[in-house]
Parts: C-alpha cells; structure tokens; sequence
C-alpha cells in the first residue's frame, strides 16, 4: 500500500485538541470565584421558603461556538483523511467523503458506499470496520449527526449540591424541624436549584462576608446521542476516538 502522512487531519485533531482546553478553562472560570447569585424563593402553593443559586451570568456565548468549531475541524478530518486515501490510490477526489448513515442498511447502500468507492480495497474495509453508522458506533454516528446540526450546540449548565458544597457565614433556622438539605440534588444553575429550605416560616440571614458555593459543570441538552452527557469529557472523547482513527489508518500504510 502506498505510504502516506495525513498531516491535514492532524494539524485539525490538534487544533480541536486545543479548543478542548480552552472550552474546559472557560467553564472553570465560569464556576470559580463569585459568580454566583443567590436568592430567596418562595413556593406559592405551601409557602416553603428555600435557598437558590443560580449563575450570575451565563456561560459566555463563545462557549457552544468553539465547540461547535472543534466537532467541525474533527468532521473534517475525517473527510481529509478519506480524500488522501482516494489520492493515494491514484483517483481524483470528486465525490469523496468520510461517510455516516443512520443504520447499517443505509450504511452499505450505494449511495453512502459511493462516497469511498474510489478508495483501494483494504481502505475501504477498514472504514467500513469503523461502522460510522447508528446501531454500529454509535459515539462516531453522533459525531456525524452533532457536525450537521448548523453550530448550533445546546449547552446546559448544571449545579449539585451534593458533593463538594458549603455555605459560610449564614444563619439558617429552620420552621420546626430541620434543615432540609440538597432540595435539588441537581438541577439547572441557569434557572436557580435549590440549596436547602426551612419551611415556610423559617428564616435565611445573611452577613455581608457569606459565601456559597456548589460544583457546577455543563452537559449537552438536545443534540440526540450525547443528551445528557457532561461536555469536557465527550469532547475530549471525541477527539481520542477520531485521533486513533487517523493514527491507524497512516500506519496501514506504511
């Protein structure tokens, strides 16, 4: 097999590499200091008076754009990666592309096998190993599906009052009983959760030095397969998982 150096693809695998680090930054800041807002709120039906947190502002708006950038330049060398290949195998490039389907049927149909038909037999087999499809790989099928989605990603920034929360130098009494702790296990900082309540005619003093804080990290919202998963870690997922991708198809041809 021809000998090849898919330097395109990677130069993109770093850049996304970089853009990971920089989104993980982001949302370190975003969570770190007094970024907070806290607030008293009151159920209207039982009266019960808790205490919320909420962002004080929300996630810079660079934050969906650059993840966005970073599943586009990953897509991309997928579809470099396949374009070398055909070169490699002394056809032109019209036409090629990393192919995605939404099942295997469609997979191994003619129109998505048309995409890498100008590819040498051992390429082609190994591409179609990678089963980019849904039902085969179904993180490298949504990889595909998250790069058609017009940068648009939805991001949700969550807080848990579970693990690793405090609250300094506040008063808190609680209406004839205790404390109800972690209202809201989890929920959304861009809404506000629920840190604790104390009936409804307990009380919530502040001094001028409190301090709260909760662990807060973002998760993907609509974006079909990744629905729900925390975001630093699918991108850095996806950017392995195309990375060994592109390492081993070079080494196929050396």
């Amino acid at each position: 097999m021809k000998p090849i150096t898919l330097s395109g693809p990677k130069l993109k695998i770093k850049r996304a590499s970089e853009q990971a680090r920089d989104i993980s930054f982001i949302i370190q800041e975003a969570f770190t200091g007094d970024r907070y807002a806290v607030f008293c709120d009151v159920d209207p039906p039982t009266g019960n008076r808790s205490l919320k947190i909420k962002l004080a502002n929300p996630l810079p708006d660079s934050t969906p754009l650059i993840a966005a950038e970073l599943i586009y330049h990953l897509r991309s060398a997928l579809d470099q990666m396949t374009v070398e290949l055909a070169r490699a195998n002394g056809t032109d490039d019209k036409g090629v592309f990393f192919p995605f389907a939404g099942d295997a049927k469609e997979f191994y149909g003619v129109s998505t096998q048309r995409k890498i038909q100008k590819l040498a037999p051992a390429d082609i087999s190994a591409i179609n190993a990678l089963q980019p499809y849904k039902g085969g790989n179904d993180v490298l099928w949504a990889l595909g599906r998250l790069s058609n989605l017009d940068k648009h990603i939805d991001l949700i920034p969550i807080g848990s009052v579970s693990r690793n929360t405090y609250i300094r130098n506040a008063t808190f009494i609680a209406d004839g009983g205790d404390l109800v702790i972690g209202a809201e296990p989890c929920g959304r900082l861009d809404d506000g959760i629920a840190i604790l309540s104390v009936g409804n005619t307990g009380r919530i003093d502040f001094e001028c030095d409190t301090q709260i804080h909760v662990t807060g990290d973002v998760i993907l919202g609509d974006v079909d397969f990744f629905k729900g998963w925390f975001l630093i870690p699918t991108l850095h997922q996806l950017v392995q998982l195309v990375d060994d991708i592109i390492q081993t198809i070079e080494a196929s041809h050396v």
